[in-house]
């Protein structure tokens, strides 16, 4: 009886063990005596539970990405559509307005008229454009690629930006080189837009910080990107990375920047993650997968 009272339990708690090996984490394992290993029960219950509740978190996370990437997927497919019925008349617009334009004598008030036409045919065809780069699936070309070079490149030409004339870039990049897979060209249009959006937040003055390193993550490569701007509420930060979402007054946005860095990143299997509070700035993180190092056959 006494062998028996110490077998059952231990019985019960290697059922529960390969029940909670597939995955069962809804059982319990019910033991009253003796006291070490009741208290054994109640630990791995606690345990089991959970992990219960982070498998249930993950299920839930999992499917309302596979519905976000099934919106988003939708949402290209039509802006495609749109985009390419409207490319040839806009073009068409754009021709005859600048030939009509030129023929018109420089003292015709028409030609102020006709000049206003032509800026907003043009801002039509940019929208046209984004709607385009938001839509294409091309694969990225990905390649061990060193980030402190991207974003020391990316950083080059955002300095002449006439937004940037009084903002004060700081880069406090990893010293040493930090390499990634990614596609380059693509991965310096994420860095674009998001310091392009940070200039206009600080409406052209404050500091802008570009810092890179190895993320927290394992096996991931990051980089930072804070402005002193105002900030983004708690509202906004929810839709920042939808398309033709932007808090930008009209003429100056039509929120596709973001939307197609968030496409850019899930193509390189990484992510871009915003951190704000308003009144104290805006912090935007890309995370990419860490480059494997070279083979000596094929090193650099």
């Amino acid at each position: 009886l006494a062998a028996r009272a110490l077998t059952l339990p231990l019985e019960r708690l290697a059922v529960a063990a390969r029940r909670w090996s597939h995955g069962e984490f809804a059982h319990r394992v019910e033991i009253s005596r003796p006291s070490e290993l009741a208290d054994l029960a109640a630990a791995l219950n606690s345990m089991a539970g959970s992990l219960w509740q982070r498998d249930d978190t993950i299920r839930l996370q999992a499917k309302d990405r596979i519905m976000e990437s099934e919106k988003l997927a939708t949402i290209g497919q039509l802006a495609a559509g749109v985009a390419h019925e409207i490319n040839n008349p806009i073009g068409g617009i754009l021709l005859y307005g600048n030939l009509i334009l030129e023929s018109t004598p420089q003292d015709d008030p028409r030609r102020e008229n006709m000049a206003k036409i032509i800026v907003q045919a043009e801002r039509a065809k940019e929208i046209v454009r984004g709607l385009l780069d938001f839509s294409r699936q091309t694969p990225p070309k990905i390649e061990r690629v060193d980030l402190n070079g991207v974003l020391l490149g990316a950083l080059e030409l955002l300095e002449r930006h006439p937004l940037a004339q009084n903002v004060q870039i700081c880069a406090e990049l990893s010293p040493v080189p930090l390499w990634v897979q990614a596609d380059a060209p693509k991965l310096q249009q994420v860095v674009t837009n998001i310091v392009v959006n940070a200039f206009q937040a600080m409406a052209g003055r404050g500091t802008l910080t570009v810092r890179s390193g190895l993320s927290e993550r394992p096996g991931f490569g990051r980089v930072a990107i804070s402005d002193t701007g105002p900030g983004i509420s708690e509202e906004h930060r929810e839709r920042l990375f939808e398309p033709f979402f932007t808090t930008k007054e009209a003429g100056q946005g039509v929120g596709l920047g973001l939307a197609i860095s968030y496409g850019i990143m899930r193509q390189h299997h990484g992510e871009i993650e915003v951190q704000s509070t308003q009144g104290y700035g805006t912090t935007f993180r890309v995370l990419l997968p860490v480059a494997r190092q070279p083979t000596a056959a094929g090193g650099e």
